[in-house]
């Protein structure tokens, strides 16, 4: 008989017969004619060992991984070193691709030529030919974008591997066959949500959107009007920032569950411009010259390319026309707003030109979407504004020329709806915030809900998600827990839209929040990464409990710790809302940690390890779990936000804690390494959990 034996330090467990078992096993336990296969699984690195581990992994948002050696180069071009030979390699680029774009229109008109015609009218005053040999020459990996771009993109079935997105595979859930053999119960389903009108006012303007789309030709009316093995997505508007934008939804035909991507689609948010600034005060010499920075917006940015012939013919686009009884039915000549298969297509094109400007012209630029963030000096703003213009005329992309969508660089501009105000560039430090006309409008709001004293679901949900948009761009997370309150009118089963004293007061925080929240400083601080390792200790039935922390500097040094017992104050403070205070333990010290310590860490990365899975689950929700924790977390937010840190809180195993010892008094490893120890003012932990 075989047995398979696993140990785990000094366990070792037993499978038998279908059951497992855990044995001390010697040699004379197991037969000689016994076959037996010994695994080690489950053993976890020493405290030593797993700092080590940790100080590798950084943090999970550090602003370093943004850039790298290309774009350390790139910066190095554009803020320090002599600007004319970045001016002159642009000119030089943008010389050599007009000539061959002259020596290259047989071949142009030869590609064009191959086109299928509903994308020929679409890719009038483009240079396909010309783009595609651009990126050959720059190494882009993406080597059948061309081909699609001629073609059309799909918008079923699995997407193509650019080769330029991190891998990650996710499996369509319905093939296209079945979409087609089931085409008529999801198209049962759109009628009746068709026939759900929208205000007049709403539908007029989606019906004008639509016009203008057919005069473009981007989309046309299906006179035949057949819903038969067709799959017709839904077509509404929506208000967004005092216009109307009109949606082509895709997902309630079933299309878009047809749709495998093997890449994760990573976008450059506004961290990949922290990170090229703050790289870039890492490279200077104490003071860094002045910067300058804009944004570029495409126009019409998915109406510039088409989808392929297969899913032109399967797809059509349901809208209402005001005054008609019936939906009209649309085809398609361009990507619809709506699909997955158009943010895939689209994409690869918008990091195709974003790779041209960075490897061909050395632009300092990101891109998300249609908007491309540019950052210069001012030297060489009027050439990096000529280069970027003469890039999308070459190419053939349109894109807006005339403000507000197209203002000059400037020391304070705009992205992607934030203000990046860079007038302290010289000092090294920036700020990012919120723009005046998003706070002014977002207190109208909430004022208007305090006024009212009543919230529907639907309107609770959409201020929810606008208010968690502004926290990720202040600094602090203190209206965690009223957000949390406020996701409860946001609920299903609410029988009444009016709100009581306790949900209105809610709403009062959050405008309280809007008026008190300061915009994101970011300076080299912003680079520097520390380590707190944090543990409680309570033993089941026990009066006596205690608390230890380790601080782990930038410089990978253990610097300083605390450990100690509970005094019996705040024991019987904690033992007044919980018999086993452990959740409590593990979530006071890092509140120590952040009063003790914080003066070093401001404006700094913290990732705080815990091995309490309750307490890390409660900080990243920015509450606790009883009336003490709670208490202590709204400390420890207040703490975040004082200290502007960007905190991340994270699982270690108690064995390999390295608070674990200082917890229960144990100093040795620590004194050894250099660490300074530090006494717990007591009186300041019972004053933070009390009510």
């Amino acid at each position: 008989m075989s047995r398979r034996l696993w140990t785990w330090g000094t366990f070792r467990a037993e499978q038998y017969n279908g059951k497992c078992v855990f044995l001390e096993l010697s040699e004379e336990d197991i037969a000689p004619d016994q076959t037996v296969e010994c695994h080690h699984v489950g053993i976890p690195h020493g405290p030593m060992e797993f700092m080590e581990q940790a100080l590798q992994a950084g943090h999970p948002k550090d602003l370093k991984r943004h850039v790298d050696p290309t774009m350390h180069e790139v910066l190095l071009d554009n803020f320090h070193r002599p600007p004319f030979a970045l001016a002159t390699r642009r000119v030089n680029f943008i010389k050599k691709y007009t000539q061959l774009a002259q020596q290259t229109k047989a071949e142009e008109l030869k590609l064009r030529l191959q086109m299928p015609q509903h994308i020929r009218k679409l890719m009038n005053g483009k240079r396909i030919y010309l783009l595609g040999k651009m990126l050959s020459d720059l190494g882009f990996p993406d080597a059948s974008l061309v081909q699609d771009i001629c073609q059309g993109f799909k918008l079923s079935g699995w997407m193509p591997d650019s080769k330029i997105f991190p891998r990650r595979v996710k499996n369509p859930t319905l093939t296209v066959d079945a979409l087609k053999s089931s085409s008529s119960s999801f198209n049962d389903k759109v009628r009746q949500q068709m026939s759900l009108r929208q205000d007049s006012l709403l539908e007029e303007d989606t019906w004008e959107e639509t016009v203008h789309e057919m005069e473009q030709e981007w989309i046309w009316e299906d006179d035949a009007r057949d819903w038969e093995h067709k799959s017709v997505a839904r077509r509404f508007g929506i208000r967004q920032g005092g216009k109307t934008r009109v949606i082509d939804d895709c997902s309630v035909c079933g299309l878009n569950m047809t749709v495998g991507v093997r890449e994760k689609f990573a976008l450059h948010t506004i961290d990949q411009l922290c990170s090229m600034l703050v790289h870039s005060f890492e490279c200077s010499e104490g003071q860094h010259c002045e910067v300058q920075g804009r944004t570029y917006d495409l126009k019409s940015a998915y109406k510039q390319f088409g989808l392929c012939s297969d899913d032109r013919d399967l797809l059509r686009i349901a809208v209402n026309k005001p005054g008609a009884a019936e939906p009209i039915l649309l085809g398609l000549n361009a990507l619809p707003f709506g699909a997955i298969g158009s943010v895939a297509g689209f994409l690869r094109i918008s990091f195709a030109i974003w790779w041209i400007g960075v490897f061909g012209m050395g632009i300092a630029w990101s891109a998300y979407f249609d908007d491309y963030s540019s950052l210069t000096r001012p030297e060489l703003s009027s050439n990096t504004h000529w280069a970027i213009t003469s890039l999308f005329e070459l190419v053939g992309v349109r894109y807006a020329k005339d403000e507000p969508k197209a203002p000059p660089f400037g020391d304070v501009f705009r992205m992607l709806g934030l203000v990046v105000d860079l007038n302290k560039i010289p000092s090294l430090k920036f700020t990012i915030g919120h723009t005046d006309e998003r706070v002014a409008e977002l207190k109208q709001c909430l004022a208007e809900i305090i006024g009212r004293g009543e919230l529907t679901t639907k309107e609770a949900e959409r201020i929810r998600g606008r208010m968690i948009f502004f926290e990720c761009f202040v600094f602090g997370r203190t209206a965690n827990l009223a957000l949390k309150q406020f996701g409860n009118l946001c609920r299903l089963g609410r029988t009444s839209s009016a709100l009581n004293e306790g949900e209105i007061a809610v709403v009062q925080k959050l405008l309280a929040r809007l008026e008190s929240a300061k915009p994101i400083p970011v300076c080299l601080n912003s680079l520097a990464t520390w380590l707190i390792f944090t543990d409680g200790a309570c033993e089941e039935n026990s009066l006596v409990g205690s608390i230890g922390g380790v601080l782990v500097a930038p410089n990978h040094r253990v610097v300083h710790h605390f450990g100690g017992d509970a005094t019996k104050e705040v024991m019987s403070l904690l033992r007044e809302t919980s018999q086993h205070p452990i959740h409590e333990l593990e979530m006071i010290p890092i509140l120590v940690s952040l009063r003790l310590w914080g003066h070093l860490m401001r404006g700094c990365q913290i990732v705080h390890y815990i091995d309490n899975e309750s307490v890390r689950l409660a900080l990243l929700r920015g509450s606790g779990e009883t009336a003490v924790a709670k208490q202590v977390a709204s400390h420890i937010m207040d703490a975040e936000s004082f200290l502007k840190t960007k905190s991340w809180y994270a699982r270690v195993s108690s064995f390999s804690n390295l608070a674990d010892d200082p917890s229960r008094g144990n100093f040795d490893l620590l004194t050894k390494l250099g660490s300074i120890h530090q006494p717990i003012d007591w009186e300041d932990v019972r004053s933070s959990c009390s009510p």
